[in-house]
């Protein structure tokens, strides 16, 4: 869709947090990256490039040696990623979502790409959800509401969150081998973007997942999660019109589904019900550090 978008050294240095005299030393010292170079000689930086060199900053920033980390593959990389505590500082995190937002309002998609590419590269998936990918997508809608975004630029800006997820996602299913959750939205709630995240989020600790898409009637449903075998059905609800609809279906699902199968319902914010409202097996998350933490619970 996008084509091989290349870019300077300057972006690279904005993106990764690296000055580009340190680009240009680990390039020629250490041989981590390989950029290509135009008739002028001036360097050019894919998305990966730019990934890789965010992953390598990362683990310099928590006292790795970029010449012990110059003969490791992304693979092992991303191994030491995970081995640094969840505590990411609130400064990264602040400073990727001010560039997403920036990336929004002048309608970017060049830069939002590579932003959102390096958020899946550099934080644990519960981290990157929570705190970078959630915000970006309120920008979204509420600039998408006062209609200083039009739909064409929702849709990209949305479409581009569902590519990178999607192919994280991917990855991750090879690993998992732990009980399967199924997820999905109900029929007429199309935004899907919050139950592809928590099918990721649970995929990154191991579960596995069946993604069923979004919009799934209430009785194909059905159908469907009793022959999986899953210990969970998990719900995303965004949409705020027709919640009473909404509550409906999400009550028929509550009464059809197996007593054995957890009921896990994902809440927008503006999105106004409450437990009492279903049987005991269920669950509703208002965000997704309760959610992860439930997952941790689950399988340790």
């Amino acid at each position: 869709m996008f084509g091989r978008l290349m870019h300077t050294i300057k972006t690279a240095a904005s993106l990764t947090g690296l000055n580009a005299n340190t680009i240009r030393t680990w390039e020629r010292r250490y041989k981590v990256i390989s950029p290509q170079r135009d008739a002028k000689r001036r360097r050019s930086y894919s998305e990966d490039d730019i990934q890789h060199l965010g992953i390598l900053a990362k683990l310099v920033e928590n006292d790795y040696s970029i010449g012990k980390l110059a003969g490791l593959d992304r693979q092992q990389l991303k191994q030491l990623l995970q081995k640094i505590p969840h505590t990411t500082p609130v400064t990264n995190i602040k400073d990727v979502s001010a560039k997403l937002s920036g990336a929004i309002k002048t309608g970017d998609y060049k830069k939002f790409r590579l932003l959102i590419g390096l958020t899946l590269s550099l934080f644990p998936p519960h981290i990157a959800a929570e705190h970078v990918l959630a915000p970006a997508l309120r920008k979204i809608g509420d600039l998408w509401e006062s209609a200083q975004l039009d739909v064409g630029a929702e849709h990209t800006f949305s479409r581009i969150i569902i590519e990178h997820v999607s192919n994280a996602l991917g990855v991750l299913r090879w690993a998992a081998s732990g009980p399967l959750i199924a997820f999905t939205t109900v029929n007429d709630e199309q935004h899907e973007i919050g139950s592809l995240m928590a099918c990721y989020i649970a995929s990154s600790q191991r579960y596995r997942s069946h993604y069923f898409g979004p919009n799934m009637p209430v009785q194909s449903l059905m159908e469907h999660v009793e022959g999986q075998n899953a210990i969970a059905l998990a719900i995303s609800v965004i949409r705020t019109s027709g919640i009473e609809h909404t509550m409906d279906k999400l009550k028929r699902i509550d009464d059809a589904l197996p007593g054995h199968i957890e009921f896990w319902i994902g809440k927008g914010s503006c999105v106004d019900f409450e437990l009492g409202e279903f049987s005991p097996r269920t669950r509703i998350f208002s965000s997704y550090e309760p959610y992860y933490r439930h997952l941790r619970l689950l399988n340790p």
